[in-house]
């Protein structure tokens, strides 16, 4: 488990990592009297070397403000500062899993007027907002940018923080491969960009904060990266202390203990999801056993996961976890089942056939993406039993997709159907799906607005731009940012803030005045563990209804109270 978390964190020395210069400050530093014979007679002037001609120490800095640039690049908030351009090239190897290319393509907003702003404030985002399908390149998943579009729009329409600076977005597509999302973090740091929204799965995040093969990732350049998606307990392990701040402690492990965690997540670990399905296993049982008119003494279960960090964990917390027939899983072997289909594109054929042979009553798909299209169909046309003993599917969040929400409602199974996702159905996650369609009407799923990682990548924006607030005149590096997270989740003695533009100016002025906030998201409360920089979060059940679109059930797991609250399948899609 990592040290708690506060506010103990060192001078930033300018040359050693990306820094984001907070309206006013100078980073150029004028070393033109020193005299030298050597770059190691300038250690004391930062960011400078000495030019052998004139023996003085002279600036590596190439530009002091935007304008100085071309108009198509920024003058990069941290020295050496230079010119740079807010877009990669195109890749020449669009998901090539080797690829050690970056994909930042699209500035947000696109104008020049608000990105080329010296005083803006700049967020990466990385998502898997497209994927490779043979030669073509496919839409995937737009919501977290989504998310994160509609909060620095209502932030900017606010005016921007302190009433100067506005936000804008890099945004960048990893194709939900490790290579691109950790190549997209490296490129985000070469353009100064200290805090990203991202990335979207567990694997991505991992790989994007340790960096591989020497390279850095976020946590060696300093950046701080909020997930709204990654779920696995494996991103629990990252050492993610700022390294900055580490490094000024030198060997007292107390004062390095304290620095700043870069990695946090507004999505809670597959610990709670896990336990939210074996809490609702216990609403689905009676329902199965009942559903030929004759109860039926036992039933089979079957768990069919992906080979990963997402698929294996939330596998072995049901396994462990869950409870039917009157006994716990793993004490009945010839009724409970196992079954890893690996991590291909394609499953392996062996495990479905295997899966299949079980004639579950129940079957637990623990998917990513849709590598499991077309299994649906397959499995229920080779049942071996009656049609009224066909098997009800729990999906966990990675299987809210169109195409497994597609296949469950062409074989009619929709009325078998449950999913669980990270959320909530109160008022304020109505709100912001209300929010959410109004501004994207073309980009809902199925006509809904629990779409996947949304409402936490809007809430990663708005806990940045209050960090941002705190942080004064501070320089808003990775470390200062997450170090301004620990006054957002004071729940003895904050002021309760909800996420959102009608609250922004009462809580701006409470950080400005030296006040906490206990920050409520719109995908839950996001009471921090300062320890680990993660939040529990309740867990929605969705259903399918009889028109294929995907909604709340009514039902949804309490993570303070460990229990399933709401009217029991009283929603949209009833049994």
């Amino acid at each position: 488990m990592k040290p708690v978390r506060h506010l103990l964190f060192a001078s930033l020395a300018l040359g050693a990592v990306a820094a984001v210069c907070a309206p006013g400050c100078d980073l150029v530093v004028d070393a033109s009297s020193d005299s030298c014979e050597s770059d190691a007679d300038c250690v004391n002037r930062a960011n400078t070397v000495c030019d052998s001609e004139q023996h003085v120490c002279v600036s590596l800095d190439t530009c002091q403000v935007n304008a100085d640039c071309p108009s198509d690049q920024i003058c990069r908030h941290f020295s050496p500062r230079a010119c740079v351009s807010l877009k990669t090239p195109v890749p020449t190897q669009p998901a090539d899993e080797s690829s050690t290319e970056a994909n930042c393509q699209i500035v947000y907003p696109d104008d020049p007027a608000v990105w080329r702003d010296d005083s803006t404030i700049l967020i990466g985002v990385t998502a898997p907002r497209s994927y490779q399908d043979g030669e073509d390149l496919v839409p995937s998943i737009d919501s977290i940018t989504n998310g994160a579009i509609l909060a620095v729009d209502e932030l900017n329409d606010k005016g921007g923080l302190n009433n100067q600076n506005k936000l804008a977005l890099v945004i960048c597509d990893d194709y939900g491969t490790d290579n691109f999302a950790e190549n997209n973090g490296r490129a985000l740091a070469a353009m100064g960009v200290q805090s990203i929204v991202g990335a979207a799965y567990s694997s991505q995040t991992i790989a994007m904060a340790a960096g591989t093969s020497g390279q850095p990732g976020t946590v060696a350049n300093g950046q701080l990266t909020i997930s709204s998606g990654a779920t696995s307990p494996d991103v629990t392990g990252i050492e993610d202390h700022a390294p900055a701040c580490v490094t000024t402690c030198g060997s007292d492990t107390t004062c390095a203990d304290a620095c700043p965690g870069l990695v946090w997540r507004t999505s809670p670990s597959d610990q709670i999801q896990g336990d939210a399905i074996n809490a609702y296993f216990k609403d689905l049982e009676p329902i199965v056993k009942n559903r030929t008119g004759t109860e039926q003494a036992e039933i089979k279960v079957t768990i069919l996961h992906r080979d990963d960090s997402y698929g294996k964990n939330l596998a072995d917390f049901v396994a462990k976890g869950l409870e039917f027939n009157g006994k716990k899983a793993n004490l009945q072997t010839d009724l409970f089942h196992v079954r890893n289909y690996g991590s291909a594109a394609t499953p392996a054929q062996s495990v479905i056939d295997a899966a299949i042979a079980d004639q579950p009553d129940v079957l637990m798909l623990l998917c990513t993406f849709d590598e499991l299209a077309g299994v649906v169909p397959q499995i229920e046309a080779q049942w071996l039993g009656a049609s009224e003993t066909l098997p009800y599917y729990v999906l966990a969040d990675g299987g809210l997709n169109d195409t497994m929400v597609g296949d469950l409602f062409s074989v009619g199974a929709q009325g078998r159907t449950r999913g669980v996702i990270p959320g909530t159905d109160n008022d304020l996650f109505k709100n912001f799906g209300a929010a959410y369609l109004m501004r994207f009407p073309d980009k809902s799923v199925d006509g809904t607005f629990d779409t996947f990682g949304a409402a936490g990548a809007y809430d990663s924006i708005y806990l940045m731009a209050y960090s941002a607030i705190a942080a004064k005149d501070a320089p808003l590096t990775g470390e200062q940012l997450a170090s301004g997270l620990s006054l957002l989740s004071d729940v003895a003695n904050g002021q309760v803030i909800e996420a959102g533009p009608l609250a922004f100016g009462q809580a701006s002025n409470d950080l400005r005045n030296g006040q906490t906030l206990n920050f409520e998201g719109a995908s839950g409360p996001l009471d921090f563990d300062l320890q680990t920089g993660e939040a529990p979060s309740d867990i929605n059940v969705w259903c399918i209804d009889g028109t294929g679109a995907t909604q709340s059930s009514g039902r949804h797991y309490d993570a303070k109270t460990g229990k399933m609250a709401g009217a029991v399948d009283s929603g949209a899609c009833p049994f």
